[in-house]
């Protein structure tokens, strides 16, 4: 789980045909990254990349390339951040498949970032995130697909990439759990539409969205709803929003 030294290290992923966490030959230099150490991935490739033991390094990396991310060995953690979309003219691409991705420290200030300088996208099908805060505030370059699975936001949110679409996998459900700061889904300006689509159009997926904690805040310009859906509203949080298409289950 990486040599442990008094310095921070940049290990590279080198291995585009896929391969497990733990080995030093898939990094350069042929060492597993390490607690202070931020993992890159370049690779113009497609390929699998399996977190297979319990790992935690400052922060990884994802700058092009289509990146299948399956954690089956622990929690892979990183205390800095964790960030897609590096290289401007680069399109990056993770898809989270399984385990737990925790991207947190004591502070609350650890980061996921989809867009950051180019096209990044997060799709989530299966497994959960745990991050501080997720900001996804690069436009049409910054693309999250929630389909199901967990997702746990604590600090905050910044999202505004147009309508983001929560729970359209016809069979599964997507949670997400707000437990504080002030989250803000945004309209760019695609006239019509919400900042906020929960469930698929023809009746199908299904999300579930806890808002808890006294200081936290979800403010979208309004709510495209199908298939059933609930917003948990609890603990003195609030949900500011102008308008609510179609039918929606809320609880508090």
């Amino acid at each position: 789980m990486g040599l442990l030294r008094g310095y921070a290290a940049t290990c590279y992923w080198t291995n585009a045909l896929g391969g497990l966490f733990s080995v030093p030959a898939n990094w350069s230099p042929n060492v597993v990254p390490g607690l202070p150490d931020t993992a890159v991935f370049s690779n113009a490739a497609s390929y699998i990349f399996t977190v297979n033991v319990s790992a935690t390094n400052s922060s990884a990396l994802f700058s092009q390339g289509s990146v299948t991310e399956a954690i089956s060995g622990g929690i892979w953690c990183l205390t800095n951040q964790w960030r897609v979309g590096e290289v401007i003219s680069n399109t990056a691409s993770v898809t989270a498949v399984s385990g737990l991705l925790a991207v947190t420290n004591f502070a609350g200030t650890a980061v996921t970032s989809i867009g950051c300088y180019w096209t990044g996208e997060l799709a989530v099908v299966g497994g959960s995130l745990v991050t501080d805060l997720l900001q996804a505030t690069n436009g049409g370059f910054s693309i999250l697909d929630l389909a199901y699975g967990n997702l746990t936001t604590s600090h905050g949110v910044t999202v505004s990439n147009g309508t983001l679409v929560v729970g359209a996998d016809p069979a599964r459900t997507f949670v997400w759990n707000i437990l504080g700061g002030n989250n803000q889904i945004l309209n760019d300006g695609f006239a019509g539409y919400g900042g906020l689509t929960l469930g698929q159009d023809f009746g199908v997926g299904h999300a579930v969205i806890n808002l808890s904690g006294s200081n936290t805040m979800l403010s979208v310009p309004g709510l495209d709803v199908y298939s059933t859906n609930t917003i948990n509203i609890r603990s003195g949080s609030t949900l500011h929003t102008t308008y609510v298409q179609l039918g929606l289950e809320l609880e508090s």
